[in-house]
């Protein structure tokens, strides 16, 4: 839900929930079998099924305020009411609460950066580039290299070039339609955020067969697209219009 309190200063609003049911069956026995061969009537007692209905239901809110297109506030909260994550979830909750402090490194650093070369192509790509190479070592790099939370941070810090895009297409379009522009970019941000999170969840219980641990190599399978997708953004950074002011103080010199 975009609007603008001013000209120079705006807010969006998310409001979410997402639902995730799983039933998982296993099987065990509190005796030994002497048997051989295909067990076709396993003896009275012998198996036992315990059948276990996963369910999770998570909410959300975030809010994003902006001032001039160039500084970005974030906050969002998100409340679980079941997890699957057992003993390690406070670990998991942790990791990855670096990716959006890195956020609050990066979007600044980023758009600082952006503002004092003039120019936002260099910054988008670079970033890009770092990014790929972070997620790429996320998932396939060895773990015993890099404290556990340095990655994550990182991805977070050079993702914060993210914010230049509501920039960019304020800068591309006309003054008066700048509040149009910049919800346009909220609306296609928040609208891929609800539908890709989703579909990898799906992916990931695809990967995996139901399986109710889930390992590495399941997501290393279910995450592959993402670095597909930064690999993509890559090659549109190098058709993206120039929108800096260095590029315009080029095309009209005083």
């Amino acid at each position: 839900m975009p609007s603008s309190f001013t000209p120079a200063m705006g807010a969006t609003l998310t409001l979410g929930i997402d639902h995730y049911t799983q039933d998982v069956s296993n099987l065990y026995t509190s005796q030994a079998l002497n048997t051989s061969g295909t067990i076709l009537t396993p003896p009275s007692g012998a198996l036992n099924e315990s059948l276990n209905t996963i369910t999770n239901t998570g909410y959300f809110v975030q809010s994003q305020v902006s001032a001039w297109s160039v500084l970005f506030l974030t906050a969002g909260v998100r409340a679980e009411k079941n997890t699957t994550f057992g003993a390690d979830y406070g670990t998991a909750v942790l990791r990855s609460a670096t990716v959006p402090f890195g956020w609050i490194i990066g979007c600044p650093l980023l758009g600082l950066i952006s503002d004092r070369l003039g120019r936002r192509k260099p910054v988008l790509l670079v970033s890009a580039v770092l990014l790929l190479n972070c997620m790429a070592w996320i998932l396939f790099g060895p773990s015993n290299v890099l404290p556990p939370y340095i990655p994550g941070l990182f991805a977070g810090i050079v993702s914060g070039a993210a914010m230049l895009p509501y920039t960019i297409i304020k800068e591309a379009n006309p003054p008066q339609f700048g509040g149009t522009a910049t919800g346009v970019v909220n609306f296609l941000n928040f609208t891929f955020s609800a539908l890709l999170g989703p579909l990898f969840g799906w992916s990931l219980q695809q990967v995996s067969g139901g399986a109710s641990q889930l390992e590495l190599p399941h997501f290393q399978r279910a995450f592959q697209p993402m670095l597909i997708g930064v690999l993509i953004a890559i090659v549109l950074c190098f058709f993206l219009r120039e929108t800096g002011p260095a590029a315009k103080e080029e095309v009209n010199p005083e």
